[in-house]
């Protein structure tokens, strides 16, 4: 039987401690998304922004990052990852996805940017986005 009756309501209705914990968990996603951010170069690799990524979030009182996906250039269209993820170059497209657990409250932030100057395709697909998240 579906208990969704009870922890429907339940899951729905935040206290202000609990409202807080969830604001915390997302504000250090945040900093650490902008500390990797600024770690890039041309050369890293994906697996080495994740293990940045996780030490990140454990200085900041976390377990580490609760998942991360790091992608770059054309392996960006790849939401859920590619099996031989490519290093960065210039003006490639950056897709990070990560979060962490703190105290129980879980965040999730993906942020997508290019590294370097945008491209005309790249600014196209930046304003179309854009504009069908006003339009929603």
């Amino acid at each position: 039987v579906s208990a969704l009756p009870i922890t429907g309501g339940c899951r729905s209705r935040k206290s202000a401690t609990e409202i807080a914990l969830m604001q915390t968990a997302n504000n250090i996603t945040l900093r650490v998304q902008q500390a990797a951010a600024s770690i890039l170069h041309p050369g890293i690799t994906a697996d080495q922004l994740i293990d940045f990524v996780d030490k990140a979030h454990r200085k900041m009182d976390t377990s580490g990052a609760y998942f991360c996906i790091a992608l770059f250039g054309s392996d960006s269209a790849f939401p859920h990852g590619v099996k031989q993820p490519k290093p960065l170059q210039n003006n490639d497209i950056v897709l990070l996805d990560t979060g962490c657990r703190y105290k129980g409250y879980l965040s999730d932030i993906t942020r997508t940017y290019v590294y370097g100057e945008p491209n005309q395709r790249q600014r196209f697909a930046w304003q179309a986005e854009h504009d069908a998240q006003a339009a929603a």
